[in-house]
Parts: C-alpha cells; structure tokens; sequence
C-alpha cells in the first residue's frame, strides 16, 4: 500500500491480519509532543505538502495519517442529491453502484471508527461535556442566517476532549482530534500491519514475475530499493496518486492503464471568503476551526460553513482579503490598528459545492505533478451565487461588509479537497477504476483515495473517501481469497 490517509488507513485496518500487509509512507510519523503551536513556513513545510499550479493551489498532510493530521475534522455525509449531479456532457459523476442509501452502513462504520462527536449549540450541563459546544463564530454565523430567515446546523467531528486551542489544522498537542494514526491505523499495526514511514514511492508497474512492484526511496538514509506484492494499493492522495499514475503512463509500467489518470480534477467546489461584522466573533486562536454549515441554498449545489482562517494569512500584500482603513489605504498605523482588530470581526465562510471536475493534473520534467484549473461557466455561477449568498449573510444578517475574494484580488483559488484524479467509472474512456476501485486492465491494483471519488459531493470529503474505502476493502478481500 502506498499513503495512509483516509482511504489508505480503512484498508489496513480491513486486510490488516489477513494478510502480510506493507503501508508506505512519504511523511514522518508525528506524535502529540512533536506538533507545534506555531506557523513557523519552515514548520508548515513539514507538515503540509503544497501542490502549486495555475489558477488552483492543493493542500495536503504530511506523515502517518495523511490529510486527518491537519483537517478541520468535519465529518459529514455527502447528501444523497449529491450522488445525481452530473458532469459537463450531461453524465452523472457517481456510477449507479453508488447512492447515499448504499453508502450509509458503511458511513455509519466510519463514524464509529474515528469516533464522530455531534457539536451542540448550547454548553451542556456537565462541566467535562463543554468542548462540545460551538464556538462563539458559529453564533454569530447562524444569528446572521436567521436574519435572513434561513437555517444553520452544528457540525459532526472526530473530536474528543476539545480545548479549544484553534491550532486544530497544525497538529493537535493534546491528543483530541481522532486522527487516523490513532483509530485506523492504530487498530491496522495491532493487527500486524507494518507502516513504513520516511520513504517516497518513485515508480509503480508490474512485477515480471506476476503483481506489482513498487520502486521508493528512504527518505533518511537515501537508499532505493524494491517491494513486490500480488496486490497494491495507490492511496497516495488525489495528487500523489495522479502523479504515480501519471509516471507509469510516462514509463509504461504499466502498460493497460486508461489515459484518463490525472483528469477530471474537483476542487470538490472550495472557496474562501470573509466578512468584517460588528459582532465579536472570536479571539485569535481560540475556538474549533469548523463548528456550523447551513444547506439553505443546496438547491443552487453548494452549502457554507463558519470556519476559521489563521491572522498571519490576512496580514501583508498577499492576504486574500485586504481590509483598508477608512481611506482606502493598506499602509501607516491606522491599517496596523484595523488588521490588530481584525480577528474579533472576522467572519470567515468556506464554501463547498458542485464544479466541473474540470482540472488537469500533470508532470513536470522532474515528475512533481502540477495542476492546471480553468473554472468552466457553470463553476463561475456557482461560485457567484455564494458569493451573493455570503454578502447577504455579512451585510444584511450581520451590518457588515463582505470581503474582496481571493479570486477578484489575486485571480486565485485553493483547496484542501481535492477529487477525481483517478476516478470511478463504467468503463475506461471516463476513469481509471471501476466500481470496486480496481483498475482496469490491472486486477489487483487499487486506488481508495480522493483520487478514486469521480466528483464533488458539496461537503468535506474525508467520511465519504472512507467509506469508498471500506466498500473496496471487500473486493480486496475476494482478491485475496482467489
């Protein structure tokens, strides 16, 4: 197996004790202690791995776990019309193998696996149940819907014993957030799985003798070497796995594989944006990242949620939201005092929803995958449409005034959900796996990640990779037996 994120973790967990079972891993392994509280870019560096790109950044995790070490931990279902929508040529994203009513037991695993808590919107009775409570953002947040007569929803996390520290996307010190180091893989190395951490996969392709072979480096010691396997598994992350695919195209390793790797990339629809509101919202750092999401307006294919963006983004010419003074300026001591008061009004909204998948992920000459996204004009609506959405929040709700987005000031956009790379489909002239995440043309070789999800299912997507996962994990199982 290659990567241990969302996908990768479900797996070992499944075949974990029923067979010899091999995880590499290009991260470190990270234990509480060793998390900082900072946003030192040389820290970041460690823990995040940046994809750049034009028009579009990807952001993912870095070390045993993958991308729960540094998500905000929301766990939510992707709602049944998302499995309907549809693509450009008019073709729905999900094969009909796929429905929210066939994906909910297996949701429902997850959950329990990772240990899914349900916020609440008033501070319990008992002293030790308090970190369950959103945060004071989230009040104002749903206090603006209801001025506009729409409605709000406390969000489901992988959380337990919160203290609200607000350092929820760097590594949490404390041991609170369920990430998969601590429930999946955890339960997977009990059973026998051997995690490999510090090495990065270089090429994958058949083996001469049968199966598959997987060529990486050790990362500390600079040595390459070799594994073999009947059976591999691609959990790389939707870039990491699209670069993978993509070199053994180049190479031809693996001769059968469908040209549509590296395709189809979904942004899963993310877009940052701002309000400064009269309300206090918060102190810096203080506070979970996510805590309410309204799908007042998931007829229009996308929903928003209150979430939390670090002060040091919005400092400086390359915030995304500049906030001048009361003379348009963003220089001299009164921006310094504006941008110092900043986080107490902040109101940020994230935005989720339907795109084209229509990004390209390619290879550089030195193999580093890079992204190419050009919004199509279905896209562009959307994202007006909650723009529009936001400011009436902001504006109307609230009496504050939304922000310049990054698309109108910089031109660009950023996910932390990225999709579709490596898609599932009917067949291989729309994707590079079927229904049971097997490859075409390759039995035995598996993609379970966010590479796998054909398209944008309008929430966070970490349950919904999950839970593809553990339905694949049983045709691995039946691979296995034959």
């Amino acid at each position: 197996m290659i990567g241990t994120g969302f996908g990768g973790s479900a797996i070992a967990r499944r075949l974990a004790g029923r067979a010899r079972v091999l995880v590499l891993e290009k991260g470190r392994r990270w234990d509480p202690e060793s998390f900082r509280q900072s946003l030192d870019p040389r820290y970041l560096n460690e823990v995040f791995d940046l994809y750049p790109g034009c028009g579009t950044g990807i952001v993912t995790g870095s070390g045993v776990g993958g991308g729960s070490l540094i998500y905000s931990m929301v766990s939510l279902r992707a709602p049944s019309a998302a499995f309907d929508w549809t693509d450009r040529a008019g073709l729905r994203f999900w094969p009909d193998e796929f429905s929210r009513a066939s994906l909910d037991s297996l949701y429902e695993k997850v959950e329990r696996e990772i240990g899914v808590t349900q916020l609440e919107w008033v501070r319990p009775p008992a002293p030790e149940d308090a970190w369950k409570t959103v945060s004071a953002r989230d009040i104002v947040f749903a206090r603006g819907l209801a001025a506009i007569g729409r409605s709000c929803d406390a969000l489901p996390l992988a959380l337990s014993g919160c203290r609200d520290c607000g350092f929820c996307t760097v590594g949490c010190r404390f041991g609170a957030k369920q990430s998969l180091d601590r429930t999946y893989l955890a339960r997977a190395e009990a059973e026998g799985a051997e995690i490999r951490p510090r090495v990065r996969v270089e090429r994958i392709g058949t083996a001469p003798g049968g199966g598959y072979r997987a060529r990486y480096m050790d990362l500390d010691g600079g040595d390459r070497r070799v594994v073999e396997a009947p059976l591999l598994v691609v959990a790389a992350g939707a870039m990491g796995t699209a670069g993978l695919l993509l070199d053994a195209l180049r190479h031809k390793t693996l001769p059968r594989l469908s040209g549509q790797a590296g395709r189809n990339l979904s942004l899963n629809g993310d877009l940052a944006l701002g309000g400064y509101v009269p309300d206090h919202t918060t102190e810096e750092f203080h506070g979970k990242i996510d805590g309410s999401i309204t799908y007042a307006w998931w007829d229009r294919d996308f929903t928003l949620q209150c979430v939390r963006l670090p002060i040091a983004v919005l400092a400086g010419d390359s915030t995304p939201f500049p906030i001048p003074d009361a003379e348009g300026r963003r220089w001299g001591m009164a921006y310094k005092e504006r941008m110092r008061d900043l986080p107490r009004h902040l109101l940020p909204i994230g935005v989720l929803g339907r795109d084209d998948a229509e990004g390209v992920v390619r290879l550089a000459p030195d193999g580093t995958p890079y992204v190419n996204f050009r919004p199509s004009a279905r896209t562009r609506g959307m994202w007006k449409e909650s723009i529009d959405a936001s400011r009436e929040i902001v504006e109307r709700g609230l009496g504050g005034k939304l922000l310049p987005t990054a698309p109108e000031t910089h031109g660009l956009l950023g996910t932390v959900h990225p999709l579709g790379t490596a898609r599932i489909a009917d067949g291989p002239h729309r994707g590079v796996v079927g229904p049971d995440c097997e490859a075409f043309g390759h039995p035995g070789l598996f993609v379970v990640d966010g590479a796998a999800v054909p398209g944008p299912i309008g929430v966070n997507t970490s349950l919904t990779i999950a839970a593809v996962a553990e339905r694949a994990s049983g045709f691995l199982l039946e691979r296995l037996t034959a």
